[in-house]
């Protein structure tokens, strides 16, 4: 009978082993996900979505042109400078269209077809925390701190609207996590395999959204440290080589045509300051702005449009819209509002920590320098063009989480290196507020959807 007991528990143990831990989270944070986009109409948020076409007309957004390839089955012939968002790389697009034909040629129903898309969207968010995911593995991450980040990444906030929301912003953020996890990789083994897969991932990104390009510094530090360290610079100069004829062409292909037949600058958007006069905060100054945010904000869950003092800091914003975009959950009672208010507060707390542990990673004397300098500069390069981007366009739509989502990923490995530089100190409170923080953004969007 003993013995029985302990097979039994043994084969427990072995069941719920870290490995399958984190298998478990990863899949209800996929249920989970789904769940939210089947709960929440696919206008959800706005986000420059426009409206469905009448089929006589080419209309503006997101909705436009996706409708747009779908029934004329070519790239825009026209100049997207005054068409809203045609402007961007068409693969998010191409892809809407393809969903399109698949499920509203047969029923006709232009809403079923878009709530598809939504899935597909949520399905590339689903990827996002599985690469996370491997990065840590890549990085031997300890299996105590792994399961915790990994139900950190399950369940994170940003991903489950992130998903949900029709536009390019999740599948251009999903290829830069991928570049960042073949980097990785061709860092440990530097062959052509790994390099080609770096060029796919990069070219992909900036074929979905142009600011893609921003993964780029990362990478390239990385690839510039190897080049000094390594004795034999012919193999790794013809790699390089490989990687610059197939990646840069193919990266700036979109940018380049709409240079070449419209003129347009590269690093063209549509400029929003114009008419969107309502949220313009240029009014105020540079301090206030990027200072430390009203505390009003550190309790908020969603924007005070009538009063933009306490929007207008980019760091509040910034993580506020990490929390819940522009504001997509509905509080029904008290007590799920308290909820929020806590959500909040842990949402700016592990923000801090994250970003300062992996700052004081970068800067340190310890780990692995082609590491150090991938989530340093890969970091700083997304930071300082998000920062400059706010204040060239200042406006409260602008201060976007899902604009820089990509370098904030780039924080959970840096905190798992620093925290495997001090094996010996208890941190315990960091590692009990991470998966807290997942179960209440698992609970918020379970329950708070509108």
């Amino acid at each position: 009978m003993k013995l029985q007991k302990t097979e039994l528990k043994s084969n427990i143990k072995a069941f719920f082993s870290p490995r399958m831990i984190c298998l478990m989270l990863l899949l209800l944070g996929a249920a989970a996900r789904f769940f939210y986009a089947y709960a929440v109409p696919y206008y959800n948020t706005n986000h420059d979505l426009g409206d469905p076409s009448d089929w006589q007309s080419v209309t503006y957004g997101h909705l436009g042109y996706i409708q747009y390839l779908y029934q004329y089955q070519h790239l825009p012939d026209f100049s997207p400078e005054f068409m809203g968002q045609y402007y961007h790389p068409p693969l998010f697009y191409i892809i809407g269209a393809i969903v399109l034909r698949l499920f509203f040629y047969p029923t006709g129903d232009l809403t079923y077809a878009f709530e598809m898309l939504q899935y597909v969207n949520m399905a590339f968010s689903v990827l996002i925390s599985v690469f996370l995911y491997l990065i840590l593995k890549q990085l031997k991450v300890p299996e105590k701190l792994l399961c915790c980040l990994t139900a950190l990444v399950s369940f994170f906030p940003t991903l489950f609207f992130l998903g949900a929301q029709l536009n390019n912003d999740c599948l251009m953020t999903l290829f830069c996590v991928m570049a960042l996890f073949y980097t990785l990789r061709w860092h440990i083994d530097p062959d052509i395999g790994n390099i080609l897969k770096i060029a796919a991932a990069v070219i992909l990104a900036t074929l979905s959204k142009t600011s893609g390009v921003l993964i780029a510094p990362g990478i390239g530090v990385v690839f510039l440290y190897h080049l000094i360290k390594t004795k034999d610079k012919k193999a790794l100069l013809k790699q390089y080589i490989l990687f610059a004829v197939i990646c840069i062409p193919l990266s700036l292909s979109w940018v380049i045509r709409n240079r070449l037949l419209y003129g347009l600058p590269f690093s063209y958007v549509v400029d929003a300051t114009g008419y969107a006069t309502w949220q313009n905060v240029a009014g105020y100054g540079f301090a206030y702005r990027m200072g430390f945010p009203t505390l009003r904000i550190f309790t908020a869950h969603t924007i005070d449009w009538w009063d933009l003092s306490n929007s207008a800091n980019i760091w509040g914003q910034t993580i506020l819209t990490l929390l819940y975009d522009e504001g997509i959950l509905v509080f029904r009672t008290p007590f799920m509002e308290m909820l929020a208010s806590v959500f909040t507060l842990l949402g700016f707390a592990l923000s801090l920590i994250l970003f300062c542990t992996s700052v004081s990673y970068c800067f340190s004397k310890e780990g692995d320098p082609a590491i150090r300098l991938l989530i340093g500069i890969g970091n700083g390069a997304l930071l300082l063009s998000y920062v400059i981007f706010c204040f060239r366009y200042p406006l409260i739509c602008t201060m976007n989480a899902r604009y820089i989502f990509s370098g904030y990923a780039l924080l959970f490995p840096g905190y798992a290196l620093w925290r495997m530089q001090h094996p010996d100190r208890k941190y315990i409170l960091f590692e009990v507020l991470m998966p807290f923080f997942g179960f209440l953004s698992l609970l918020l969007y379970l329950f708070c959807p509108v």
